[in-house]
């Protein structure tokens, strides 16, 4: 069976109090979830690397071209850059800096000057 990949509402009836409790309960621990899937991933180096090669491909310092089409595609893949990279400061900043740290020195290493 393949699932929608939309939510679905967490309420029938946004006037019954109890189904709006609920509803907040699931919603905290969905965050809680994706919160500790997100430092699963950026705790290993091979996580980071991914979520780096991720970010560095969807082009979040994307550039003006005179192709409207084109441009809305950029805009879509910086826009999932920086959405990343947000959640990525709010969850485990200081797994961020270390993926930070880590691409310089890869740059540094791989790269001939």
């Amino acid at each position: 069976m393949n699932r929608p990949l939309v939510d679905r509402p967490l309420v029938r009836n946004a006037g019954d109090a109890k189904q709006v409790e609920r509803a907040g309960e699931k919603e905290t621990r969905r965050h809680e979830r994706e919160a500790a899937d997100l430092t699963a991933v950026m705790s290993t180096p091979a996580g980071r690397r991914f979520i780096w090669r991720l970010m560095r491909t969807a082009n979040p310092g994307v550039q003006f071209t005179p192709d409207a089409r084109y441009q809305d595609f950029l805009l879509g893949n910086a826009n999932v850059a920086t959405w990343l990279e947000a959640d990525i400061e709010r969850v485990c900043p200081a797994l961020y800096d270390l993926m930070r740290q880590e691409a310089r020195k890869r740059t540094e290493t791989d790269y001939v000057d």
